[in-house]
């Protein structure tokens, strides 16, 4: 082979592995990231939680990539070379490192963690995740899914049969996630573009990860190497395909701040959601509704107010009632009352009974917020429409005028603020995690919402009653 070859290979087999950081192969491979962006996300959500647990950290470079860190973060290693790096980069930041031999038992009691993370574990025990998880507590992670960067795998070891090729399927994980107990709330699956542009990047890839082609060395597969070396020289390139999935899983039950419970008073107010909680909502019969009005499908109904960007607008607070109103007239090319429109707009709720009847058990002395991510419409209609919610709320806060929305930290604090109350005397009740736990990094007391059964629960646990 030419001289090229030789150099590349030599240079690849001489650098360290250890770690997981790939930056070695700036300008030699790429690999498309996933739409999700794993670390921004996971960084928002390890910020919000009391304690938390990242698996198979590696040389700790993601954990370290976050913005702030709670209270108690530790990360787990097995290997001895990752383990030495990630303590030298994590310690400094107040990231306890603990040596773990990837299997079961984690070395952690039980319900230690409100938040678990992992970025492409190699293995992963559902029943210790689920074990060690508090309830309410959430585990998000981006996994590898089936046949990853196969190309290069079969390029070395000929085709694979489907079992082999199925390895690491989303629905495995959501079927064992869910056997452990887990509630699996999110999951999105991508195939994504990678090339390798000489040969040492792919040395390199298979001396990294190991898993790849078991027992990798030049020796052993010098001529499939060659011959790789040769195909990219023709293509300038050999591509690949690799497969991610994101998956978010939550323990059932409620997460509660860690603090003591001594002294603890009853809350004086209460903030509610709206949609899902006081009122059930579909805005399927909207999409109806306006489309019969503009004689659209209500795929184009979507595509027209959804799809493109202007109810994420209104939501958060670009155009006032009016506002709203018009530019659904306008996107949908309406000629009728704008009665219609409103009515329309707001056959996506209905009242829940059952919900509203468990409030009138705490009010009075309570005082009842509504805090909901809705357009200013929305707000300004829930009297005419909705005349049970509003009856029984204090105050009516709707993002579309707020200017803020939930999980955002303004959000809460705006509500606080109309409200008189304060985070120590408030209870937040929302369907969405994601709000509830940004109820609690604002340091309000925070429940998710699942029937009004339990809500009676969660009330008369914390001493609420009517006079």
């Amino acid at each position: 082979m030419t001289r090229a070859f030789d150099e590349l290979v030599a240079e690849a087999e001489s650098v360290s592995v250890d770690g997981w950081d790939f930056s070695w192969l700036a300008g030699r491979a790429t690999e498309r990231r996933p739409s999700w962006g794993y670390a921004r996300s996971m960084g928002e959500r390890i910020a919000r939680a009391s304690a938390a647990l990242d698996v198979q950290t590696g040389g700790g470079e993601v954990l370290a990539s976050v913005p702030a860190f709670p209270p108690l973060t530790v990360a787990a290693e097995s290997w001895p070379p990752n383990i030495a790096q990630a303590t030298a980069l994590l310690h400094p930041l107040g990231v306890a490192v603990v040596a773990d031999p990837d299997e079961p038992p984690l070395p952690f009691a039980d319900e230690a963690f409100d938040f678990v993370t992992s970025r492409h574990p190699a293995t992963l025990w559902w029943a210790e995740i689920a074990r060690v998880l508090r309830p309410g507590g959430t585990y998000f992670a981006q996994h590898v899914g089936p046949h990853s960067v196969f190309e290069v795998v079969e390029f070395f070891l000929g085709p694979q049969p489907p079992e082999i090729r199925r390895k690491r399927h989303p629905d495995d994980d959501v079927a064992a996630a869910q056997a452990a107990g887990l509630e699996v709330v999110d999951l999105r699956y991508e195939e994504l573009r990678t090339e390798f542009y000489d040969i040492g990047a792919v040395v390199y890839f298979l001396r990294k990860v190991i898993w790849m082609v078991p027992g990798f060395s030049v020796a052993q597969y010098r001529p499939q190497l060659a011959a790789m070396h040769q195909h990219i020289a023709r293509h300038g390139r050999f591509l690949a395909h690799s497969t991610r999935f994101l998956i978010e899983a939550r323990k059932p039950g409620q997460l509660r701040p860690q603090t003591s419970s001594v002294g603890r008073v009853a809350p004086t107010h209460l903030l509610m959601d709206l949609a899902g909680v006081l009122a059930a909502f579909d805005h399927g019969p909207r999409l109806a509704a306006l489309g019969r009005l503009s004689r659209l499908t209500e795929d184009e109904v979507q595509a027209r107010l959804y799809d493109s960007g202007f109810v994420d607008a209104a939501d958060g607070g670009e155009l006032d009632a009016d506002g709203v109103r018009a530019g659904i007239i306008e996107r949908l090319e309406l000629n009728c009352p704008p009665e219609e429109v409103s009515a329309a707009w707001m056959a996506a709720f209905a009242e829940d009974a059952a919900a509203l009847a468990v409030l009138d058990t705490v009010r009075p002395p309570a005082v009842v917020g509504l805090l909901s991510n809705n357009d200013a419409l929305v707000g300004a209609l829930l009297e005419e429409y909705l005349p049970g919610v509003v009856a029984r709320c204090d105050a009516i806060l709707v993002a579309g005028v707020l200017g803020a929305q939930k999980p955002a930290e303004g959000a809460y604090i705006r509500a606080l603020e109309e409200l008189g109350a304060t985070a120590e005397r408030c209870l937040f009740v929302d369907d969405n995690q994601d709000n509830v736990d940004g109820g609690h990094a604002a340091g309000i007391d925070s429940v998710r919402y699942t029937s009004p059964e339990q809500l009676a629960r969660e009330l008369s646990a914390r001493g609420m009653k009517a006079r």
